[in-house]
C-alpha cells in the first residue's frame, strides 16, 4: 500500500470542501485509476467539473510532485497529486 497526498485547487475546492487529503492507493495504481476512484467516490458534480461532458476529456492537468504526468503513470508512496485548471484570459 501507498499513501498519496491529492491537492485541490479552484473551483474543486469548493467541490470538495477541503484543498487537500491523503489517500491510501495499492501498489501499482496510475493516476488514471487515482481519478477514476475520485469520480467513484465523489458526488458527481466532481466528476463533471474535471471532465468535459461531451467529449470526456479532462478539463483539469494533473501534476504529480510539480510536474504533468500523464494517464498511465505510476503513483509511488509519498507522492503529491495536484488538479489545476488551466488559465486563460485576454
Amino acid at each position: 500500500m501507498a499513501k498519496i497526498k491529492v491537492i485541490y485547487t479552484g473551483y474543486l475546492i469548493k467541490v470538495r470542501k477541503k484543498q487537500q487529503e491523503t489517500y491510501t492507493i495499492e501498489e501499482g495504481w496510475t493516476v488514471k485509476d487515482l481519478i477514476n476512484r475520485l469520480c467513484t467516490k465523489h458526488n458527481s458534480e466532481f466528476k463533471y467539473t474535471i471532465f468535459n461532458q461531451k467529449t470526456n476529456k479532462l478539463l483539469v492537468i494533473v501534476l504529480v510532485n510539480g510536474r504533468v504526468a500523464e494517464p498511465d503513470e505510476n503513483l509511488m508512496d509519498g507522492d503529491t497529486v495536484t488538479f489545476v485548471f488551466p488559465y486563460s484570459g485576454g
